[in-house]
């Protein structure tokens, strides 16, 4: 799962390279462009309420009162004796737009949602508790609804982010989703097919409806989209067995303006993107090397729909380094039984001993910092264990506190 950390820095690096996509694209907004842009929503404590009550107003794209409109009210009640209790409440607007709820729980353990439902759309404010002598005002916009993205003013910024690790090549994918139009946009199958062999799918978690489910061949957007910004992401991963290089192939959205890929990489790797620029190194915030390029879409280029991305002169040994390692010293321990002073082999065997103990702690660490996948370290876990267990058969007159 892509945390909101790492999620906002792929976010922040699409922006700062992509930062004038929009003045250049004569199809996207600029801020003095005269396009729509909504008011935000609002939360408000109101001193004109009651205590415990809750006053709804829904408007429309141009703050006008939407009368007649049902209002839904989530209740979610958390409490140490009774656990997690949920329930709904439901009341119209009057002609003046307005709901009214009263009498409800005041405190940290009741919060409190509302929201509304429109042809597949859902419009929803931030969840919030009720404070103590006051009640609370809530400004909900709703928009007219298209699940067609040409009906839409929406446009995709895109981050993709590789990282090669020992048995597999994780990548993080994170999108900011703007729309500058009167209209929410609700996608309909907008799916995204992922390289075949892909595993480990992971969206990120968001509190409103917006983000992707798993499919078969990959995933597929849901949510509502209304005038303003979302941030929604992913990650995946693919096998790697330690070849010099790894290629792959990434579908895209629709109407990208923007995106920007980097790569964790050594001082010899090389980052190739078909049809962006040469990728620049660049330092994350720990100091890690980085490969990044980018590329903003201009109204004379052609959609960008899918990209290939390579990572070239990886470091070879990678697994294979402790499935060797492992290897040599089953070798080493079944080789003390072909000599024949016993002296020699209790020598010998003490030695066997020792490497393959040191060879399993690196092996803990290695695993522990994330530089060994989890196949890998099975794998060669296994085989130092069976070497241990070898040693100890071809070693049974050595004492106690040598086998130990």
């Amino acid at each position: 799962m892509i945390g909101k950390t790492l999620r906002n820095g792929l976010i922040a690096a699409a922006i700062a390279v992509s930062s004038t996509v929009l003045a250049q694209d004569s199809d996207a907004p600029t801020k003095n462009d005269g396009l729509y842009r909504a008011p935000p929503d609002q939360t408000l404590e109101d001193n004109a309420l009651a205590e415990g009550t809750i006053r709804v107003t829904l408007v429309d794209p141009n703050d006008n009162p939407l009368p007649g409109t049902t209002v839904t009210l989530g209740v979610l009640q958390n409490s140490v004796a009774k656990g997690e209790s949920r329930k709904h409440l439901t009341q119209p607007t009057d002609p003046a737009g307005d709901a009214f709820f009263r009498g409800l729980e005041l405190g940290n353990g009741f919060a409190y949602r509302v929201s509304v439902a429109k042809e597949g759309a859902t419009f929803a404010a931030t969840p919030f508790v009720l404070g103590k002598s006051r009640g609370t005002h809530v400004i909900l916009h709703v928009f007219p609804v298209t699940h067609d993205i040409k009906q839409a003013v929406v446009f995709f910024q895109g981050a993709l982010f590789v990282d090669v690790k020992d048995d597999r090549v994780q990548i993080q994918q994170a999108f900011r989703v703007s729309n500058y139009g009167p209209v929410a946009w609700v996608p309909e199958n907008l799916t995204i097919d992922l390289p075949e062999g892909n595993s480990a799918f992971n969206a990120s978690q968001e509190m409103s409806d917006q983000g992707w489910d798993s499919t078969a061949k990959g995933c597929k957007l849901r949510g509502t989209f209304p005038a303003g910004e979302a941030d929604i992401g992913y990650s995946w991963q693919l096998p790697y067995s330690g070849e010099p290089t790894v290629s792959f192939e990434v579908m895209l959205p629709p109407h990208m303006a923007s995106l920007v890929v980097r790569a964790a990489a050594s001082q010899q790797m090389k980052l190739e993107v078909e049809g962006f620029p040469a990728a620049d190194p660049d330092q994350d915030e720990q100091g890690n090397h980085l490969l990044v390029t980018g590329k903003q879409v201009k109204p004379e280029d052609p959609q960008l729909k899918r990209v290939k991305v390579t990572v070239r002169d990886l470091p070879t040994p990678g697994p294979g380094r402790w499935i060797a390692t492992a290897l040599a010293a089953m070798g080493v321990a079944i080789g003390l039984g072909m000599v024949t002073q016993s002296g020699q082999k209790k020598l010998a065997g003490k030695g066997a001993r020792a490497a393959l103990l040191e060879e399993l702690v690196q092996l803990e660490l290695a695993h522990a910092a994330g530089d060994v996948g989890p196949k890998t370290y099975e794998r060669a876990r296994r085989e130092l264990i069976d070497g241990l267990a070898r040693w100890l058969a071809d070693n049974p007159k050595l004492s106690p506190a040598l086998r130990s």
